[in-house]
C-alpha cells in the first residue's frame, strides 16, 4: 500500500491560530462572587435614583394639574403589588378616576387566593 499525499482535515491556518491563542481560564470563584456582590450593591442605588426620578415626575405633573384643580396620588395594592393611580379633585378631595380600580385588584387577589387553594389542595 502506497500513500501519495496526505490531506489535513483542517486548513493549516486554523491549527496555527489555535496554537497561538492562550488557553482559556475561568475566572476564580472569588472574582465571580465579588462581581455578583458588586451588582447587588449597585441595585439599591439604581432603585433610589429611579424612585427620585419618579417622585420628580409626579411633582411636575401635579404642578401642571393644579391649574385644573386636579392631582395624582400613587399607591401600591399590597396583595397584587400593582400600582394604583388616582386622579383627585383638589377642591372637593373626591377621587375622579382610579386606574386600575381597586375593586378589580381586590377581585384579582381573591381569584389568586382561590386558585392557590385549588392547586395546593391534597387528596
Amino acid at each position: 500500500m502506497r500513500v501519495e499525499s496526505v490531506t489535513p482535515s483542517r486548513p493549516p491556518e486554523e491549527a496555527v491560530q489555535r496554537r497561538q491563542q492562550p488557553p482559556r481560564t475561568e475566572a476564580p470563584e472569588s472574582a465571580r462572587h465579588e462581581a455578583k456582590n458588586e451588582a447587588k450593591r449597585d441595585e439599591p442605588r439604581a432603585v433610589q435614583s429611579l424612585e427620585q426620578e419618579l417622585t420628580a415626575a409626579i411633582e411636575l405633573v401635579n404642578r401642571v394639574l393644579q391649574t385644573r384643580n386636579r392631582s395624582f396620588e400613587f399607591s401600591v395594592h399590597e396583595p397584587t403589588k400593582e400600582i394604583i393611580v388616582r386622579v383627585i379633585d383638589t377642591k372637593s378631595n373626591e377621587v375622579v378616576k382610579e386606574i386600575p380600580p381597586e375593586e378589580i385588584l381586590d377581585l384579582v387577589a381573591k381569584l389568586w387566593e382561590m386558585a392557590g387553594l385549588f392547586v395546593d389542595e391534597r387528596r
